[in-house]
């Protein structure tokens, strides 16, 4: 067993150029596919996307994937949800610059470059039920718990409207890119739906 650890660690540490050709191991195969994953969504989009399509960029077995992802959209929603965490910002303790990151953040990924598959996955999510509920249960649940925690700590858990301010930024940013392709300043739009958010309401 140390034998076959020592021979896994050096691989490893190989060069690109001189390690072993063939398929990746068991534990890089995991980042691999979603980053393949997240890499076809950029370029084709949610419905044209085949897991057989996933499985050959990253080199893997078609029963791989499906081992850990059984659908589609599973697949598409762990993808989706690798490339939110390599973004998202910790709290700090000024709520206000917090909320001022998460929306220019999302006002760069709804309204930048990707925003083409932004309109397809809405799309999507209106014609496929299943990758709707999915989505519904872990990547739309998370945003709205990460919004919620600076909103509320800046109006108080027990504002009325605490989950309308919780949704109004994605509404805007959403409704922004099916509806209006105007061009837009990410930081000067994050301000603004701060103070639309959140007002000058203060504890």
């Amino acid at each position: 067993m140390s034998g076959m650890a020592k021979t896994d660690v050096d691989a490893a540490s190989l060069p690109e150029t001189t390690r072993p050709r063939g398929r990746p191991r068991a534990a890089d195969r995991e980042p691999l596919i979603l980053e393949a994953a997240n890499q076809l969504l950029d370029e084709v989009g949610y419905d044209h996307l085949r897991v057989q399509d996933v499985a050959d960029r990253a080199r893997v077995g078609l029963a791989t994937i499906y081992r850990r992802w059984p659908t589609k959209q599973a697949l598409v929603i762990a993808a989706m949800r690798r490339a939110k965490a390599e973004v998202v910002r910790p709290e700090t303790d000024d709520p206000r610059a917090d909320l001022e990151a998460y929306f220019r953040e999302m006002a760069n990924q709804i309204l930048g470059p990707k925003s083409c598959f932004v309109v397809g996955f809405v799309t999507a999510l209106r014609n496929d039920p299943e990758l709707a509920r999915v989505f519904r249960e872990s990547l739309l649940a998370e945003m709205r718990d990460q919004l919620r925690r600076p909103i509320a700590r800046v109006v108080g858990d027990d504002d009325p409207d605490l989950d309308l301010r919780v949704d109004i930024a994605p509404a805007f940013l959403i409704f922004r890119t099916l509806i209006d392709d105007r061009a837009v300043d990410p930081d000067e739009l994050a301000l603004r739906l701060c103070a639309l958010v959140v007002g000058s309401v203060t504890h």
